[in-house]
């Protein structure tokens, strides 16, 4: 049987025109339907204050809107807008809300330190997904309000809580500036002083005040500034601190003064001395000493005497009446005159006397031998 040869090439050309033609059609097909352009926007202030910053995005086209707030300005700026649309870029806030196109939407970020620089970022989509570029605005908070004055440390009380050297921290509402022309001002109540800082230093919202000496141990002190010491940095001044009595409670900034517990700077007799049998124990304070709350059998005195075979002891109270407290010394008579050779012994405890302004006295014993 004869074959008859057929000529496929005409077929072939037909079948890759068929195709071009449909995917020419398909790909029209697609441009026809697209997402259309990116949508456009424009990023603008709206008000500012103190802790609060207003803006607004106007984007072209309906669709979703959103903002983040960065500290200072100069950041980076997302190569992919729809990381910032999406929250996925770390920032101090972000928000997001539908918009309407030509429409403006207002975002406002509270809560912001005074006096501070703010940028603020944003991006939008259209219905279809389109996204715009990123929007960057600069924006600053204002400061119409002076510093407040909100903590110290030690707080104002009148428990001894101040060491004596100082310091004490002032805690401001927002960071401050010293002007070192204005003294700040100690007053000791029972010491009757002033006196002034010798130091004032400066850390954002904290100032540490150091005097320039010692306060008395359980001294009350006051402290005072005129108006203006302290700055933030728009130029608005703290008002003046007068510490005062009023009635018979403080106003203003207080404290007492830490308690130190006093021992006797010397003793008389000499400790560990032979004494004479009617010998009188005065104890000598570094300040003056107070014994009103002395009461019979507070102090006492234990004697030990030697007899036939052995001792005896003999614990005794002292009256409250022979013990006086003249300035710094305090005297005391011992309950009996021992014989020759006895070991006497005083006790008086912990707390029992005041010393300057109401401070303890340490325990204090001593033991004498009798000539």
């Amino acid at each position: 049987m004869k074959r008859t040869k057929i000529n496929l090439k005409p077929f072939i050309v037909i079948g890759v025109l068929a195709l071009t033609l449909v995917s020419c059609f398909e790909f029209e097909e697609f441009e026809s339907t697209n997402m259309g352009a990116a949508p456009t926007i424009t990023l603008a202030e709206v008000s500012v204050q103190d802790s609060s910053i207003t803006v607004s995005v106007t984007s072209s086209a309906d669709g979703y809107a959103s903002v983040i707030l960065l500290p200072g300005s100069g950041n980076a700026v997302p190569e992919d807008a729809e990381d910032l649309l999406t929250n996925n870029v770390a920032s101090l806030e972000f928000q997001s809300k539908k918009v309407s196109g030509s429409t403006a939407a207002e975002f406002t970020f509270s809560g912001l330190i005074q006096y501070a620089v703010y940028e603020v970022m944003a991006a939008a989509n259209n219905g279809n997904g389109k996204i715009s570029t990123v929007a960057t605005l600069v924006v600053g908070t204002e400061d119409s309000h002076a510093p407040v004055l909100s903590a110290t440390d030690p707080g104002i009380t009148y428990s001894p809580v101040l060491a004596p050297d100082g310091p004490v921290y002032l805690v401001f509402d927002e960071p401050v500036l010293y002007d070192d022309s204005k003294d700040l001002t100690f007053s000791t109540w029972y010491g009757g002083a002033d006196i002034l800082a010798s130091a004032v230093e400066v850390d954002g919202n904290v100032v540490t005040v150091t005097p320039a000496e010692a306060f008395g141990y359980r001294d009350y002190v006051w402290l005072s500034y005129p108006a203006g010491a302290f700055t933030d940095h728009a130029g608005n001044e703290v008002e003046e601190m007068v510490t005062y009595l009023d009635g018979s409670s403080f106003v203003g900034l207080y404290w007492r003064v830490e308690a130190f517990t006093y021992e006797p700077e010397s003793v008389s007799p000499a400790a560990g001395a032979v004494a004479d049998p009617a010998f009188t124990v005065v104890l000598t304070f570094a300040d003056v000493v107070d014994a009103d709350d002395v009461a019979d059998g507070d102090i006492t005195f234990t004697y030990v005497e030697t007899v036939a075979g052995g001792t005896v002891t003999y614990d005794l109270a002292v009256p409250s009446s022979d013990v006086s407290a003249a300035g710094n010394d305090l005297t005391i008579v011992p309950p009996m005159v021992p014989v020759s050779g006895t070991e006497v012994t005083i006790t008086i405890p912990e707390g029992l006397l005041g010393i300057g302004y109401g401070n303890p006295n340490a325990e204090f014993t001593e033991t004498w031998t009798i000539e």
